[in-house]
């Protein structure tokens, strides 16, 4: 697991996880990006489609925070936060659905 910046091979290494977490927010911003680009250009329903994957997404990390390991998160604090603020994206989503459906 050596991200080039490393030296090391740990897994968890700063600087592995520095170069994971970069290339996800890059692929989190071109699908923003893509989002974007379809609203403004009227595809409502391909946006709508397009969607549903971040929703599904954050749904699964809700119920993962109250059924996985408490061992997985760094204190028990950092557990809820994450389903609280998942639970924001995922309540925007029905609002999203719900305005589109009027």
């Amino acid at each position: 697991m050596e991200c080039g910046r490393c030296l090391s091979n740990r897994s968890w290494c700063s600087a592995y996880w520095a170069c994971s977490v970069s290339r996800s927010h890059c692929g989190d911003a071109v699908f923003s990006g893509l989002l974007y680009f379809l609203l403004k250009k009227g595809f409502e329903k391909t946006y709508l489609l397009l969607s549903v994957l971040p929703a599904l997404l954050a749904v699964m990390t809700i119920y993962g925070a109250f059924t996985n390991s408490p061992s997985l998160w760094p204190a028990e604090f950092w557990r809820y936060a994450g389903a609280a603020v998942n639970s924001v994206g995922v309540i925007g989503f029905a609002m999203l659905i719900k305005i589109r459906s009027m």
